[in-house]
């Protein structure tokens, strides 16, 4: 599922729909992306673009949780994405539709 979809569908979706569908689609998230290849020239704006989908991911996930009354899993999801990114406004900015 391509990144524009993926936000479309969680855009359009129930809340609880949003929040499954994050779930499963940060499931299908093994490791680093091309960790493999990460030395490879080519890799490098793909590892960015597929790590900045990943981390949207997430911090839509968190928003996910919150917006279902899940504070306790929403902070759980929280705490790495500001461990992470301590600067990182996006995630604390509230989605708009």
């Amino acid at each position: 599922m391509s990144g524009c979809s993926s936000r479309r569908r969680e855009r359009n979706a129930s809340e609880e729909e949003a929040r499954r569908l994050l779930a499963e689609a940060l499931g299908w998230w093994r490791d680093a992306a091309f960790a493999e290849q990460a030395h490879e020239e080519w890799a490098a704006p793909e590892v960015a673009w597929l790590s900045e989908l990943r981390l949207e991911a997430r911090e839509l996930a968190v928003a996910a949780d919150l917006r279902t009354g899940r504070a306790a899993e929403a902070a759980l999801g929280a705490a790495p994405l500001v461990g992470e990114s301590p600067l990182r406004e996006e995630g604390r900015q509230p989605r708009r539709r």
